[in-house]
């Protein structure tokens, strides 16, 4: 073989040492990156501590066996169903051994009975407190990193997480779930349950949903606890602001118009309050897999037996107001709803229907199935607290027209019936209150329940504001209308036939009283639970034995006669009748309307001409209301979802007496209004609002 020249042979040398510096600082990075990735990792570091600790805790043959068996190496939680290999045990290795109560952490042993309840080898860690679990360095492991979406929740939010797994209603109070894992109080499950009783009590669902309830004005935020950074705007905090999702969350309840420009969300009184509902807003998003969810068969948000007024404080508050007077967002112009004029004329259905379908153009949005997602149980909950508004009223039972002063209930009649019920009681809207027939056969406990209570469905209003002397006074005013004595009816032993009385009230009422009592321009409704659950058997059966004279309500023989029918058997006719229309007695159903009003062209081209001279000032021409402040507020009456909820009573009523408390003028007669209205006008004016509505 040739010898190589030295030229050559320096170039190899140059080589093969070169070959062995670099080789030698790769041993050497490779020693030095094994070494920090074990010997001098922080898990190598805080796990041969723990080690040590276990050997000096070691006093008994339980600890010495337990030192002996601990190995300094990375630990691991793998649980495939959440998606999730943590490694936190590695430093924590301490959390289930009750001896390291008081050591400092990552030692310590986990507080309160939490791992007793949630084993780490079924729940692992990160569920709950989030970090990166694969991590083995400290910082890393909790998330503290650049680009790691979920750091390690802050102290106070570390109950955010229950909510995944538990329902809202079993974790908080003094018996919750959270409270007996924490082996009692717990400033951080306080702070927690604080931040839900705040966004309850300022009405917050009634812009925002969460799992499918709530309002749509603002965003939905059934998830907003798994939101990331990048999910928000943080042009708009100040620099100084934390760049995280606590951070943007807090700032925004403190100054949301400035945040979240264009928001009309009210701010948060203080950095208290905003804390609580970040706390809150943490603990929303994604439930876990069905086997990790702790819930009673059958339960669930939709099953709420919350009362009417915590549903009512939670999603009508920020527009109506805690008691109703006006709510917290200014930028919306809603109507008050403790209004003793409103309650008095609008019946529980109208208020089911509103709070069921919305009014569009408006800010009420809709609480039905497929929307804000309310139960009609629930709606009916929330009608029944604004109803806790109204005065109780004077007790109807006691009432007595031989105490009253038939002077003083002139002047009340005149500024409260006359409208309706006309000047000496011969009607007009209303029943003839003054026929000496009717009078004669309802004692003063019927007429004081219809005064006091109202009938729903129709254009009477309740007068629960009256006192007992007043009551009594206006009895005996109309008392004095009473020609004929008293002869109160007697009940009737055999009861009727329902089915045989079905077809005679087909027969003989349906034209009139409507195929199913609801009534008609022609005849009272029937179907009223109101006059059901106060009329006797043997008031009704006396009604219609006799008629009701001034009306076109004549008496059983008279109608059989007319129809040709034979009259051999009228008491067991009347009891048969009784027997239907007793059949209507039952819990009021959402909206059964009673037609009131003609509506001919002649009544809507007369009613027109009123609205225009009357109305239009304030409701506009085409009836879509006017915007404003409470000075220049008309609502819109041309709304296809009032005139559904608005039966004709409910719109004569508020003509005939106006709504106290508000620009609106009482327009009947003797109601103290510059502008007089006949009860034929009222009626065509209704007939002209009626044409505005659909088919």
């Amino acid at each position: 073989m040739a010898e190589l020249d030295p030229r050559t042979r320096r170039s190899d040398r140059r080589m093969k040492v070169a070959l062995l510096v670099t080789s030698l600082a790769t041993i050497a990075t490779l020693v030095v990156a094994a070494l920090q990735e074990n010997r001098f990792a922080d898990w190598y570091r805080l796990r041969s501590r723990y080690a040590l600790l276990l050997n000096e805790m070691a006093t008994d043959d339980a600890g010495k066996q337990a030192a002996a068996g601990f190995r300094v190496e990375i630990q691991q939680n793998y649980l495939p169903r959440l998606d999730v290999a943590d490694r936190c045990i590695t430093c924590h290795a301490g959390l289930e051994d009750p001896r390291m109560a008081d050591q400092p952490r990552p030692f310590a042993a986990h507080p309160g009975r939490h791992v007793e309840f949630h084993p780490p080898e079924k729940f692992g860690c990160t569920v709950c407190h989030q970090g990166q679990g694969r991590a083995t360095e400290t910082d890393d492991a909790h998330g503290r990193v650049a680009h790691w979406e979920r750091p390690m929740l802050a102290t106070e939010h570390l109950r955010a997480r229950c909510s995944r797994c538990h329902l809202e209603p079993d974790l908080h109070g003094d018996a919750g779930l959270m409270t007996r894992a924490d082996r009692g109080s717990n400033e951080n499950a306080l702070l927690l349950s604080r931040g839900r009783q705040l966004f309850n009590e300022q009405g917050c669902m009634g812009c925002h949903a969460i799992d499918g309830r709530g309002g749509r004005r603002g965003p939905d935020l059934s998830d907003v606890g798994d939101s990331v950074i990048h999910d928000f705007d943080f042009s708009t905090i100040g620099s100084n602001a934390p760049r995280n999702v606590e951070g943007w969350l807090s700032r925004h309840f403190l100054d949301p118009a400035s945040v979240s420009p264009g928001s009309v969300m009210p701010a948060t009184v203080s950095e208290a309050e905003a804390r609580a509902l970040t706390a809150y807003m943490m603990s929303l998003g994604r439930s876990g897999p069905a086997e990790y969810s702790w819930a009673p068969a059958g339960r669930g948000p939709a099953t709420s037996r919350a009362d009417g007024a915590t549903l009512y404080q939670g999603f009508c508050s920020a527009c109506h107001g805690d008691n109703g007077l006006g709510g917290r967002v200014d930028a919306i112009n809603t109507p008050t709803l403790n209004l003793p004029s409103a309650l008095a004329v609008a019946g529980d259905d109208f208020y089911r229907f509103i709070i069921e379908k919305g009014r569009s153009g408006t800010g009420m949005p809709r609480w039905g199935a497929g929307h804000g997602n309310l139960a009609r149980d629930e709606i009916d909950r929330i009608v029944a607290h604004l109803r806790s508004w109204e005065p109780t009223g004077p007790d109807p039972g006691v009432a007595d027209s031989s105490a009253g002063n038939a002077g003083n209930g002139e002047m009340i009649y005149e500024a409260r019936c006359m409208g309706c019920h006309g000047w000496d009681g011969e009607g007009g809207i209303g029943n003839a209150i003054g026929s000496s027939g009717l009078l004669a056969l309802v004692d003063d406990t019927f007429l004081a329940r219809t005064i006091v209570s109202g009938r729903p469905g129709t254009a009477m209003p309740s007068h629960r504001d009256l006192e007992a002397a007043q009551l009594n006074d206006l009895l005996a005013f109309l008392r004095d209308w009473q020609q004929s004595p008293s002869r109160l009816p007697l009940p009737r032993a055999a009861p009727g036939d329902q089915t045989r009385g079905r077809v005679l009230y087909e027969k003989l009422c349906a034209d009139c009283h409507g195929s199913q009592g609801q009534g008609s321009p022609r005849g009272s409704q029937l179907n009223n639970v109101s006059l059901l659950r106060n009329a006797s058997d043997a008031l009704l059966a006396a009604t219609i034995e006799t008629g009701r004279a001034g009306t076109a309500m004549q008496p059983l023989a008279e109608i059989m006669s007319a129809v040709g029918s034979n009259n051999d058997t009228p008491d067991r006719d009347i009891a048969d009748l009784v027997a239907w229309i007793r059949q209507w007695e039952q819990p009021e159903s959402w909206r059964i309307h009673r037609p009131m009003v003609d509506d001919s062209a002649k009544a809507v081209t007369a009613g027109k001409a009123s609205w225009l001279r009357y109305c239009a000032p304030c409701h506009g021409e085409k009836g879509k209301g006017k915007r404003g402040g409470d000075a220049e507020y008309a609502p819109a009456i041309n709304n296809p979802e009032f005139l559904q909820a608005a039966d004709d009573g409910f719109l004569l009523a508020t003509i005939a007496r106006g709504r106290a408390g508000t620009p609106m003028p009482a327009f009947g007669e003797g109601a103290g209004a510059g502008v007089w209205l006949k009860p034929g006008e009222i009626l065509d004016l209704v007939s002209f609002i009626r044409s505005w509505q659909q088919p």
